[in-house]
């Protein structure tokens, strides 16, 4: 790579982009001098490092160190050198620097161990090299490697949300017109405060995060990684975001996008990180505004950044083919289901009864998990709940439940469901579920069934359901959590056999919530139920397994179980778990009589 004084510059930034190209004459068929360090006086030592050679002339090899790269050049230019390379002194491909001072400078390049250990070798020979402009690589639009990268931790999303030009020439000042090569998140990051300025003073009225959003919209994406050594590679979205700024389409937009569920995330759709062992749904509803003054058809076509990601058919993307938007307004596209009861309060007559399930707005079918309901919890009032940025965390318990499942060999299971208020951005933080189970109700539990990441925190990204056993205080785990990113619901399975269970046995259950992310603190719980596995109050069947279908309903039969009543005096309905159903929709607690 040829460095010049934008180059020498370096290439930081938040995402940091490269808009900078090569300049200067080069140089043609020159001597090589080996100069040795070459850190000028002032820095490692007060004469600086004695050059083992004069690069009057020449083209200076000096070694990697010490002392800042700029001023290593800056010092041979004035001792005459035509040219510099640098020679890294470990092993690894050309890296970029940024810049530490000088003002003078000469045409640079970067070069390997191996290629400068060479040059040494044979220097007597001597060496002759050559630079030619004309042959070069540009970095314009490519990606700076020391670049910050995503996803952030706290929220599972993507970031850095945008990217801006991070090499890049500034002003200086109280100069006037005076400039000087800059580079570094610090110099990225004024790039789009500035450029959110200028769409604040043409759009005073649009909120913070609308500018964000149209600024992700209409950022430039085709920014390459490495365009020297890896030619034709896009950067990926964890290292760009929504692309390299671009504020004048963003000034000339009528049109934005972002996440419905959090305008403050911008144009950004993020998932967070999902390990999935079969099919797995998960969706987001995405807010258009037209800006416009009349209504505009959009056109919505899903795509992926890489070629191989799309032909390996690992994820498929859904969406409308369509949206309409009024003028000045607003609209929104999901692909989920809607599952919808038409009560949720059921009196059984002779024992049975009915409940209809609606799906009719619904993109796509809807699964439904039916449980006994054990308890409900109501909603903690806001001044108890965090602010952003504070440092706690409050899983607010909504409604629990559990079932009686089989687990293959003819064993059974338990399956306890838990719904929260509020959405959890992923199954291990910042919520851990402790279930308290008392198999001979004398009073004192026995067992503890717990969700649990798989391995060190942060290091597989996978929940573990697992059991405790509190009178030999040794733990198991047996299944994976079952829940999605972005969701208010969780399952936890564990056998029978590792509770001390049969599908007859009335036993005590208490749940319990934990901010496992911050304090470690209780933050709700679901006390003192007693219940059967094999004999519950009430049962609900009848949805087809593949879910409510989309646009259409499903009838759910409820049915009393002969002795339900004193088996599981708790259970007081049914709790329905709709897999595929938006956030705060994903599950219905039904009273039955």
């Amino acid at each position: 790579m040829i460095s010049s004084p934008a180059a020498i510059a370096g290439t930081y930034a938040n995402t940091e982009t490269v808009d900078w190209a090569p300049i200067g004459a080069g140089f043609t068929d020159k001597t090589i001098a080996f100069v040795g360090r070459g850190c000028p006086a002032g820095t490692v030592s007060p004469g600086g490092d004695p050059y083992l050679a004069d690069p009057a002339g020449k083209v200076a090899l000096i070694d990697r160190g010490a002392c800042n790269v700029s001023l290593k050049v800056d010092r041979a230019a004035k001792a005459g050198a035509v040219g510099v390379l640098i020679g890294l002194v470990a092993a690894g491909d050309a890296i970029s620097f940024s810049f530490g001072g000088g003002d003078t400078f000469v045409p640079t390049l970067v070069i390997q161990q191996s290629l400068s250990n060479s040059i040494k070798a044979n220097i007597a020979a001597p060496v002759i090299a050559s630079c030619s402009p004309a042959v070069t690589t540009p970095l314009v639009m490519s990606m700076v490697s020391t670049s910050a990268r995503g996803p952030s931790v706290s929220y599972n999303a993507i970031k850095p949300d945008i990217g801006a030009p991070g090499a890049s020439v500034s002003a200086d000042a109280g100069s006037g017109t005076g400039q000087s090569a800059f580079g570094g998140t610090s110099g990225a990051t004024p790039m789009i405060a500035g450029s959110s300025a200028l769409l604040l003073q043409k759009y005073p009225s649009r909120t913070p995060s609308e500018i964000k959003s149209v600024l992700m919209n209409t950022a430039e994406t085709n920014i390459k990684i490495n365009p020297a050594l890896l030619p034709g590679v896009l950067a990926p979205i964890t290292r760009i975001g929504g692309g390299e700024v671009r504020v004048n389409r963003a000034a000339d937009s009528t049109t934005a996008a972002w996440d419905d569920g959090d305008a403050n995330l911008g144009g950004g759709l993020s998932f967070g990180y999902l390990a999935a062992t079969g099919l797995k749904s998960i969706s987001k509803t995405v807010a258009v505004r037209n800006y416009g003054s009349t209504a505009r058809t959009y056109t919505i076509t899903p795509s992926f950044r890489y070629a191989n990601d799309a032909a390996s058919g690992a994820v498929t993307l859904d969406a409308p083919a369509s949206l309409v938007v009024p003028g000045n307004s607003s609209a929104t596209f999901k692909r989920s289901a809607a599952v919808t009861p038409a009560s949720h309060d059921v009196t059984l007559v002779g024992g049975t009864g009915s409940l209809a399930l609606s799906n009719a707005t619904g993109a796509i079918a809807g699964r439904v998990d039916s449980f006994s309901l054990l308890g409900t919890s109501g909603k903690i009032p806001n001044p108890f709940l965090p602010n952003p940025g504070d440092n706690f965390a409050v899983v607010d318990l909504r409604a629990v439940g559990a079932r009686l499942v089989g687990i293959g060999g003819g064993n059974f299971g338990v399956q306890f469901a838990v719904n929260t208020f509020g959405a959890r951005s992923h199954p291990n933080y910042p919520a851990e579920f402790d279930i308290y189970i008392d198999n001979n109700r004398d009073g004192d539990p026995d067992f503890v069934v717990f969700n649990a990441e798989n391995g060190a925190f942060g290091s597989s990204g996978q929940n573990l359901t697992a059991v405790f056993n509190l009178t030999t205080g040794t733990s198991a785990a047996f299944f994976f959590t079952d829940a999605d990113l972005d969701s208010a619901n969780a399952i936890l399975t564990a056998p029978l056999s590792a509770l001390g269970l049969t599908p007859g046995t009335q036993f005590d259950v208490s749940f319990y919530a934990f901010d496992n992310y911050f304090t470690g603190a209780l933050t709700d719980f679901i006390e003192g139920k007693t219940y059967t596995l094999g004999v519950p109050r009430f049962f609900g069947s009848g949805v087809p397994p593949a879910g409510v279908p989309a646009g259409g309903s499903s009838t759910l039969t409820i049915d009393a179980i002969p002795g339900g009543d004193a088996a599981s005096p708790s259970q007081t309905g049914l709790l329905l778990m709709l897999r595929d159903s938006k956030s705060e929709r994903e599950a219905s607690s039904i009273t039955v009589h």
